[in-house]
């Protein structure tokens, strides 16, 4: 399982620098699953956009199932976290 912020699933201009990265992080693990999951291994990336803690949604308990789905569902790769995004990006 990967994670990373959301700003690799929806590009935000004020983390362009860390959002490149972890945007080359995500396509490595869509990559990575195409390539094992015939041999039944998983690999899963869930992007967050929130700062967890600092807002009444974004708590481990919200954030935390999206990784069992992702497990439970092996056929899903990506699960994405995203408080209202306006928001967030001028955060």
């Amino acid at each position: 399982m990967f994670t990373t912020c959301a700003s690799s699933v929806h590009p935000a201009p004020a983390c362009a620098a860390a959002a490149a990265a972890m945007a080359w992080l995500r396509n490595w693990a869509h990559a990575l699953h195409a390539a094992v999951a015939p041999n039944g291994v998983q690999v899963g990336h869930v992007a967050i956009g929130a700062a967890i803690g600092s807002e009444p949604q974004a708590i481990p308990d919200a954030i935390g199932p999206l990784y069992w789905e992702l497990h439970t569902h092996r056929h899903e790769i990506e699960k994405v976290y995203l408080l209202d995004v306006a928001e967030w990006v001028v955060r």
